[in-house]
C-alpha cells in the first residue's frame, strides 16, 4: 500500500511539472494575433470525471429555477444589433438566456463546482494570465449549456463595448487586454456538430464595422483541454447538432478596475 502511495505521489508530481513546464510561446503569439487558442492537457481524466458530477449538481438546480421562477425580459444591444432575451433569478443565483437553447448559469452556482478536488484555478492558466495583463486582476466562473438543438448564439463581445451610443466597440480595441475568457469542456468535447465556438478572428484588434471582412475560424477542443480567447473578440456559440447536451465550464480573467457585475437590460442583482 505505501509503494502505491508513493506511486501516486511521483505520477501527481510528474503531471504538476509537465503542467509547468508547459511553452507558452506558441498560446500568447495566437492571442495577440488572432485572439483566441487552445491550451492541450490541463485536466487528467480524473478532474474532468469530478467537474462533470458536479456539473449535474448545477444543471439540476439551474433548471429547478428555470422551471418554477417566471423569466424577465431583457433588451440590449450587441456589435450594432438590437437583441431581447431572458433572465432568471432567485435568492443569490442569477440564469442568463444565451440564444434559444443556450443558458449561461452566471452567479451563485461556481462554488459546487469548486467544491471537486479539480486543480481549478489551474496554475498554468494563472502564469499565462499574468503573462498577458500583469499583476492585479481577479476571476470568477459560471457554466454555459448548449442543449441539443441549441441555435446559433448572437454575434457578441464578452466585455463592454464602451460606447455611449452604439455598440461598434471601436474605443474598446485601442486599450491594453484587460480581460480573457476561458471555456473548459466537462462532459464532451468540442466539436463543429456540437457547436464549438466560432470566432471573428482579429477583431479584438478591430471595430465590429472593420471586422466586418475578416476570416470566421472554430477550434475543436478535447476533454481536459481549454479554449482561451480575448474577451473583446467577436465570436457566437454554433448551433448544437450533435446527440449530446455540450455543457461548457467557463473562467472569466479580468483587470480588477473592470466592472464586470453590470449587464445592461439586467436588473440590479
Amino acid at each position: 500500500m505505501m509503494r502505491a502511495f508513493f506511486l501516486l505521489m511521483i505520477c501527481h508530481i510528474s503531471s504538476i511539472v509537465a503542467h509547468e513546464s508547459l511553452d507558452l510561446k506558441i498560446p500568447l503569439e495566437e492571442l495577440d494575433t488572432r485572439g483566441f487558442t487552445v491550451l492541450h492537457h490541463l485536466f487528467s481524466p480524473d478532474e474532468v470525471e469530478q467537474m462533470s458530477h458536479r456539473f449535474q449538481v448545477i444543471k439540476d438546480r439551474a433548471f429547478h429555477i428555470i422551471e418554477n421562477t417566471p423569466p424577465i425580459e431583457r433588451l440590449f444591444a450587441e456589435t450594432n444589433q438590437h437583441l431581447q432575451s431572458f433572465y432568471w433569478k432567485m435568492e443569490n443565483e442569477l440564469i442568463l438566456q444565451a440564444g434559444r437553447g443556450r443558458y449561461d448559469f452566471y452567479r451563485g452556482f461556481s462554488k459546487d463546482l469548486f467544491s471537486s478536488a479539480a486543480r481549478l484555478p489551474h496554475p498554468i492558466l494563472e502564469e499565462l494570465m499574468t503573462k498577458l495583463m500583469g499583476g492585479e486582476f481577479t476571476s470568477y466562473s459560471g457554466v454555459i449549456h448548449s442543449m441539443i438543438g441549441s441555435e446559433d448564439q448572437y454575434w457578441h463581445r464578452d466585455t463592454n463595448t464602451l460606447d455611449n451610443v452604439g455598440s461598434d466597440g471601436a474605443q474598446l480595441v485601442l486599450l491594453d487586454d484587460f480581460y480573457f475568457t476561458v471555456l473548459i469542456p466537462i462532459k464532451v468535447p468540442f466539436t463543429e456538430a456540437n457547436g464549438t465556438t466560432e470566432f471573428v478572428a482579429g477583431s479584438h484588434r478591430l471595430s465590429a464595422k472593420e471586422s466586418a471582412a475578416c476570416e470566421k475560424a472554430q477550434l475543436e477542443v478535447p476533454l481536459g483541454s481549454a479554449l482561451v480567447f480575448n474577451g473583446k473578440i467577436i465570436h457566437r456559440g454554433r448551433a448544437n447538432q450533435s446527440s449530446e447536451d455540450r455543457p461548457v465550464l467557463y473562467i472569466v480573467y479580468h483587470k480588477k478596475w473592470y466592472n464586470d457585475h453590470y449587464r445592461k437590460g439586467i436588473e440590479s442583482f
